[in-house]
């Protein structure tokens, strides 16, 4: 378990207390999951030996464009061929959108939000280093697949306060191909600000979708300009 996750849950903390660390630690593993170790899951591939999605820890359930938790569903210049929901871990929203190439783009992105906090300071401070992000990508099994030449590194927004992360571009090595990568974190809720620390943030975001044409720009928009979606 991640360092500090085992403070307030003894047997002499207030009840509500340990309830609302939980959550948060929770968030904090999951985060670990999404951000890091998704890189490592083994992919599935098609009879051409293209990966065609991921594999990921946990439990997920088929939902609709309209079930999913944020906008990006609906504001993102793809339509995802499928949507599935993690429900393992109630103390969060997890959303996973995958694209099978019938729009030219082949990839993912996954969202997760925790409802009722924030997530822990580190991983917000991790977000802000684009070194992790730049070894980050260059580990995703997609960088040696297309040989992609990967080269600058983009900030979101850098003047808003919660908002952190990265974000790039990279051709393959042939030029027949592009692969877009974003780790983006934001606070779609603003009284999950309250009590926590400066420039808190309540939901993570990773995208990686590759085809001969990348939109780079919708897909910066998209994101940058993402919330809940309104039921």
């Amino acid at each position: 378990m991640a360092q500090g996750c085992m403070a307030g849950k003894g047997a002499d903390a207030e009840p509500g207390a340990a309830a609302s660390h939980m959550a948060r630690c929770v968030g904090r593993i999951s985060a670990i999951f999404l951000l890091i170790s998704i890189a490592a899951c083994s992919g599935v591939r098609d009879g051409a030996g293209t990966r065609t999605s991921i594999e990921l820890p946990g439990r997920w359930d088929p939902i609709t464009s309209a079930d999913a938790d944020l906008t990006l569903a609906k504001t993102l210049p793809i339509d995802a061929a499928s949507f599935h929901r993690r429900t393992d871990i109630p103390q969060q929203i997890e959303d996973y959108y995958s694209y099978d190439g019938s729009e030219g783009i082949r990839g993912y992105v996954v969202t997760m939000r925790i409802p009722d906090g924030a997530l822990s300071e580190d991983i917000m401070l991790e977000m802000r280093q684009a070194r992790l992000f730049d070894a980050l990508i260059r580990d995703q099994p997609e960088a040696t697949q297309y040989q992609l030449q990967i080269g600058t590194i983009s900030f979101f927004r850098r003047d808003h306060p919660h908002t952190v992360g990265h974000y790039a571009t990279a051709p393959s090595g042939n030029g027949q191909q592009q692969c877009f990568f974003a780790r983006i974190g934001k606070l779609l809720v603003e009284d999950n600000k309250d009590g926590s620390y400066p420039g808190a943030i309540d939901t993570l975001v990773k995208a990686v979708l590759c085809g001969r044409r990348v939109d780079e720009g919708s897909l910066v928009a998209a994101l940058n300009t993402m919330d809940v979606a309104q039921r």
